[in-house]
């Protein structure tokens, strides 16, 4: 699939989770959209950012290490 289609798919996904997070809204019950869930549910959204962002670190670590590897191994053989 291209990036275009992906982007395009993926926007679809997030379209239709706002509508249908606008239609079931109405719907939950008031204790379950009172402060103490808004609390529960920043925690864990700041829990998975957090979580995300050193995945994505470990993985820009993991990236520059085997470049620069590779940058050694070809300075190596390089002639001077």
């Amino acid at each position: 699939m291209s990036g275009a289609g992906l982007g395009l798919v993926i926007f679809v996904c997030l379209l239709g989770a706002a509508v249908g997070s606008l239609v079931l809204h109405p719907r939950v019950p008031a204790a379950h959209r009172g402060e103490n869930t808004h609390s529960v549910v920043k925690l864990a959204i700041g829990m998975m950012v957090v979580m995300t962002s050193l995945v994505l670190s470990l993985l820009m670590t993991s990236a520059k290490t085997a470049f620069d590897q590779v940058d050694r191994t070809c300075a190596g053989s390089r002639p001077s």
